[in-house]
């Protein structure tokens, strides 16, 4: 029951049929997304430069005006840091240093400890020794 060489090659210009028509359905579809993405683009473009230049102006002057500081985060977008924000990064960054700070003290009493510790051991040595 295999297909005949005629039946094969009209199967193939029906699928390919199909196939065209598919293909300019998805071109349709691609051009009026594309007009309609150009038209709103269109329609944004001169209101909102506008906007953006008067909001970009007002944020910049509002900032400076209530102490704000620019910074950059790591992927190189611009940010603000209001004054109290400010203050609590340097309260954070100054209880880094008194930790560091007591780290080394830390260190130091382990000297005393140990030799402390030395001291008991000689004194036991001796002790043992004279008995």
């Amino acid at each position: 029951m295999s297909l005949t060489d005629q039946e094969i090659e009209e199967l193939r210009k029906q699928f390919r049929a199909e196939l065209e028509s598919e293909h300019k359905q998805r071109e349709q579809r691609a051009e009026r997304k594309a007009d309609r993405r150009k038209h709103r683009e269109n329609k944004r473009s001169g209101r909102n430069r506008e906007a953006e230049i008067i909001k970009a102006e007002v944020r910049s002057q509002f900032y400076e005006e209530h102490g704000y500081e620019e910074k950059l985060d790591p992927t190189g977008r611009r940010f603000y840091l209001s004054p109290g924000e400010i203050k609590n990064k340097q309260r954070k960054r100054r209880g880094k240093n008194k930790k560091s700070r007591n780290s080394q003290k830390d260190i130091n009493q382990w000297y005393v400890y140990l030799i402390v510790a030395g001291m008991g051991i000689l004194a036991a040595l001796i002790l043992v020794k004279s008995m």
